[in-house]
């Protein structure tokens, strides 16, 4: 009983295009919406405005427009890019074209003239290579080749080390997973937060991304937790911080009987308390 335990990217292949948007907009229902028999408004209808895109006449609505608004202030600086990046793609496709490298067309050749580049730089490299150590030219180049395959194998080497490091972190993740969750990981049915991707694209390993997040989500819930205790804990007329009781201002017979001491260490349930004995005569 209470009385006995109470205690205190740009694109150059072609030119870009844009949607030319009219000023006209169409008939709509802008009126204020009326209430229906409930009191419940209806709602408005979206408002459209019409487009002409490659001669088809469209129907957009405010959001679209802004999009195709926002391409078109994007549209000046996208073209004069393009118009730069065009001259001197002329230029080049001119001295490809005086150089004797030309396509079907009739236009220069830029591609055939930038292989042709490489492999004279190439040449270059052999005969400097010849020169500088009293070869001939075709040792010079066989040496330069072997050059050429040790560092392509030592890139392939690294790639393939990069990629086994990866696997390995990503195994590691996986069996952190499992030791958390008790159950293996099913990408078919579980995707891991954007948050850890974020983390794993800076540089951060998956396993540590994801136990990062983890701890984070823990502190985030026990914060919530907290708050919800202290505010159920605090709010008048709770026992026990659960549950409303019968009157607002005192507690009944049956509700002093069932606080612990734990719930008189709350000053407004104590001060409730004492008030409620007073009232009930205890």
């Amino acid at each position: 009983m209470f009385r006995n335990k109470f205690m205190p990217l740009f694109d150059i292949d072609e030119a870009p295009g844009n949607a030319d948007v009219t000023d006209q907009a169409t008939d709509q229902a802008t009126d204020q919406a009326e209430p229906t028999e409930d009191g419940t408004a209806q709602p408005q209808a979206i408002e459209k405005i019409k487009i002409n895109f490659l001669g088809e006449e469209k129907e957009i609505d405010l959001e679209e427009a802004k999009t195709l608004a926002q391409k078109g202030l994007n549209y000046d600086p996208i073209k004069e890019k393009w118009e730069t990046s065009k001259t001197k793609l002329n230029a080049f496709e001119e001295i490809a074209r005086k150089a004797g490298f030309v396509n079907a067309d009739g236009h220069g050749d830029l591609d055939a003239y930038y292989e042709a580049a490489i492999e004279q730089l190439r040449q270059r490299e052999i005969e400097e290579l010849a020169s500088k150590v009293n070869l001939p030219p075709e040792r010079a180049e066989k040496l330069i080749q072997a050059e050429q395959e040790r560092e392509q194998w030592k890139a392939e080497k690294e790639q393939q080390k990069a990629e086994a490091e990866k696997q390995r972190q990503y195994a590691e993740l996986l069996d952190f997973y499992r030791e958390v969750h008790g159950k293996d990981f099913d990408p078919a049915t579980t995707k891991l937060p954007a948050e850890v991707w974020k983390a794993v694209e800076q540089g951060v390993q998956p396993k540590y991304a994801y136990a990062e997040y983890l701890t984070k989500e823990l502190t985030r819930k026990e914060a919530i937790d907290k708050a919800n205790l202290e505010n159920s804990e605090a709010s008048p007329g709770g026992v026990s911080g659960k549950g409303t009781a019968v009157e607002k201002e005192f507690f009944t017979s049956e509700e002093l009987d069932k606080l612990t001491s734990k719930d008189l260490d709350n000053p407004n349930i104590y001060e409730k308390a004492m008030r409620s004995l007073s009232r009930l005569g205890k």
